[in-house]
């Protein structure tokens, strides 16, 4: 790893007019999305950026940022609804399964990829981590590839790890994971949980959205038995079941005894389960959104608000 200035190794692999993808979340690499936005006049090189914007989780990303940066994505989702109000943000009219797609045909290019990895495994390979999603994809795509190092962030399962030469550049973090956790469930979300966890049998498929709602439901379940997951999103809750005995994931049709998701949304607690997993794996939008996989999901139980 370099000893020149963060700003000046950017600088020499970013181009006027790139486009730019980094994990949503709590997969965004902070120390070099920071980097970014403090550096972005010189990354621009007297032209401009863009930047592809998924779920906020920190306030990296500001309005005033639009001077030289061109924000683009399918959400403008929680800290990013700032952008998006700002009318900074061009949300694209696609959905988010059919992401990879179109960076793959071309249709959305992915000149840099911004990562954040975990330190590498006795192999030497580097894990995605808290992310596969749509990165996979940006990464195929990409002419550079930079890698965040954070001693935090688990190595998961389910494909895409890196070795050294796969990166560009390597930097060290220097801020830990955002965390998400759970909001407080008050008497309206544990009413509706109550009613929900009534309409999930045992043995079903679970999978999950955002917000407190479906954590709620997950803490509904402790009394089943057998529940599976393929979600495009882990939370904290998951960990609790899997704790219990609820989730084996032993009754599933497809991915039998593994859990599968796409981005872990939680904290701390969550990274520890996720780490060097066998029973967890972290898979593309691709994969996590097939509707031939869903349809055969066995009793797959959608809990979304």
């Amino acid at each position: 790893m370099s000893a020149a200035p963060l700003g000046a190794r950017l600088e020499s692999l970013i181009r006027a007019g790139n486009t730019l993808w980094w994990g949503q979340a709590t997969a965004e690499p902070l120390t070099l999305t920071q980097a970014v936005v403090t550096h972005r006049q010189a990354l621009a090189h007297g032209g401009r950026l863009r930047v592809f914007v998924g779920i906020g989780a920190s306030d990296t990303l500001q309005a005033s940022h639009a001077d030289v940066i061109d924000f683009f994505g399918y959400t403008g989702g929680s800290t990013h609804r700032k952008l998006a109000e700002a009318g900074v943000l061009d949300i694209l009219p696609i959905h988010y399964s059919h992401i990879p797609r179109f960076i793959d045909n071309g249709t959305l290019p992915a000149d840099v990829v911004l990562l954040q990895v975990s330190p590498p495994d006795a192999r030497g390979r580097y894990s995605l981590g808290q992310a596969r999603e749509y990165l996979p994809a940006a990464i195929r795509r990409a002419r550079v590839v930079i890698g965040e190092v954070n001693p935090d962030v688990p190595w998961t399962r389910g494909g895409v790890d890196l070795g050294a030469s796969d990166f560009a550049l390597l930097v060290e973090a220097e801020h830990a994971p955002v965390s998400l956790p759970a909001g407080a469930i008050g008497a309206t979300e544990h009413a509706i949980s109550q009613h929900v966890a009534g309409l999930i049998e045992d043995g079903a498929t679970l999978q999950l959205g955002i917000g407190k709602l479906p954590e709620a439901i997950l803490a509904a379940l402790h009394d089943h038995k057998d529940l599976g997951l393929h979600s495009g999103v882990v939370a904290d809750g998951i960990v609790d079941l899997a704790e219990a005995g609820v989730l084996t994931n032993a009754r599933k049709t497809v991915d039998k005894g593994v859990a599968v998701g796409g981005i872990l949304m939680g904290t701390d607690k969550l990274r520890r389960w996720a780490h060097q997993n066998p029973h967890l794996e972290l898979r593309e939008t691709e994969y996590t959104h097939n509707a031939v996989v869903l349809a055969a999901s066995h009793q797959l139980a959608a809990i979304n608000s």
